[in-house]
């Protein structure tokens, strides 16, 4: 989980000053990860002299309710995958430019907003660098919903791809950026927990229900791929939030065996299509290096991939799984492609009232 921090005011330190941000290399700890809302701008709009009043922003908020009525109505998606690649893109432009630049994304309205990435920047408010651009998602229900109207910039009302900084704590005496908080587990005690978690999961009744569900092994042939987001850390220190993460990675593990499993026991299947090896993405901000070479390197369940890269795996053939994200994995997936399979924990939809 992130901390959002929506802030105007800024200071700069030239690179010359400050040990090169991009070259730091550091385990962080999840809640040490703050974004901080980048300096935006609607394209050929006028800017407001004043903050709109409450009956401005309720007029806005109709505006937008609107506008969402008809793409529902008339089947457009407000996620696509051209428009998350080309936000991707245009990021990628910009940390190859020393990290500054302007990102332009597309309203629902057809407006575009610009953000200003500034690898490097301080700020007045607080002792922060910003140090990594993220990509955000704002789901349908915020976009519309009257909790959030009062906080809700203008410039942003029909905004569903949002640019952030992430920043990180700067010791302004030394110009160099803070030590994370949280000191990790060393790789040593994490694989020895990620063991004891694994061989649970596998001796455990949901895993030997899962090997006997038929669906899987029927659809087996469909799927090539699987994608999964917000697994979590397996470095937490928190016993139960590590055997969550344990659990999950686990759990990709085990579909990929049986499908693996189901494609070499298909007679239907060419040679080359029954040896086919079924590819693993896992995407969550939370991953640390240990994280990578644990899950990726060591044990081989997944690679371990940046966001918005998971969602631009996901196409007609892939089994995506979602547990507990932060940001509307569903939405975006339905809108962008028509996965083999979906599977995603119970939700508590805390917009539940929210209508269009």
């Amino acid at each position: 989980m992130s901390t959002t921090i929506e802030v105007k005011g800024d200071d700069v330190i030239e690179e010359e000053e400050i040990q090169d941000v991009s070259s730091v290399e550091m385990e962080d700890h999840p809640s040490d990860m703050i974004i901080v809302l980048a300096e935006r701008k609607r394209v050929g709009v006028p800017q407001r002299s004043s903050a709109p009043t409450i009956e401005e922003r309720l007029a806005i908020l109709q505006q937008v309710k609107s506008r969402i009525k008809t793409m529902i109505a008339e089947d457009i998606p407000l996620f696509t995958m051209e428009g998350i690649r080309d936000v991707h893109e245009q990021v990628q432009k910009c940390m190859a430019q020393g990290g500054k630049g302007d990102i332009l994304v597309k309203g629902l309205d057809g407006i575009m907003v610009r953000f200003q990435l500034h690898i490097g920047q301080t700020y007045d408010w607080a002792d922060y660098i910003s140090v990594n651009p993220v990509i955000e998602y704002v789901p349908m229900q915020h976009l519309i919903s009257e909790k959030w109207v009062k906080h809700r910039d203008p410039e942003l009302a029909f905004c569903n791809l949002v640019i952030y900084h992430r920043v990180k704590l700067l010791e302004k005496e030394r110009r160099v950026v803070a030590e994370a908080r949280h000191a990790g587990k060393p790789k040593e005690e994490v694989g020895r927990d990620v063991d004891n978690c694994l061989h649970e999961w596998v001796s455990s009744e949901q895993c030997k229900q899962l090997q006997n569900l038929d669906i899987l092994r029927k659809d087996a042939s469909q799927i090539k791929k699987i994608v999964a987001f917000a697994c979590g850390s397996i470095t937490h220190c928190d016993d139960r939030s590590k055997g969550r993460s344990c659990y999950q990675h686990g759990l990709i593990k085990t579909l990929r065996e049986i499908l693996t499993r189901a494609r070499q026991e298909d007679v239907s299947l060419s040679r080359e299509q029954r040896d086919e090896q079924i590819q693993c993405f896992i995407q969550d901000p939370a991953y640390t290096d240990i994280d990578r070479e644990i899950l990726q390197d060591d044990y081989g369940i997944a690679t371990i991939i940046e966001n918005p890269e998971g969602f631009l795996e996901v196409d007609d053939s892939t089994l995506v799984l979602s547990f507990s994200p932060n940001v509307p994995v569903r939405q975006i997936v339905v809108d962008i492609a028509k996965p083999a399979a979906m599977i995603w924990d119970r939700i508590w939809d805390e917009d539940k009232d929210v209508e269009v």
